[in-house]
């Protein structure tokens, strides 16, 4: 069975990753997005998920609180929503 049509689907891969790992994991979601892959990436490493994605779902509690486009939400608006 082949990928077309295939979604990729990475849930927090850079947890527990150091810095350089980071970036060639970046690199490999990427490279998948060029060749015209689907990736969905539930991550809350925010710098690599604003590096990556198109579009942004936040999560509060298990709800969507802010949804769009990644140049339709500003990163003060995400960081509002980021508990540390």
């Amino acid at each position: 069975m082949g990928e077309e049509g295939a979604v990729t689907l990475l849930d927090e891969p850079s947890e527990g990753m150091q810095a350089e790992n980071i970036d060639r994991m970046r690199d490999l979601i990427l490279d998948r997005k060029s060749s015209g892959k689907s990736v969905v990436l539930v991550e809350q490493h925010l710098r690599l998920a604003e590096r990556v994605a198109d579009e942004y779902i936040i999560m509060d509690q298990g709800r969507a609180v802010l949804q769009g486009g990644a140049f339709e939400i500003d990163r003060a608006r995400i960081r509002a929503h980021i508990v540390v």
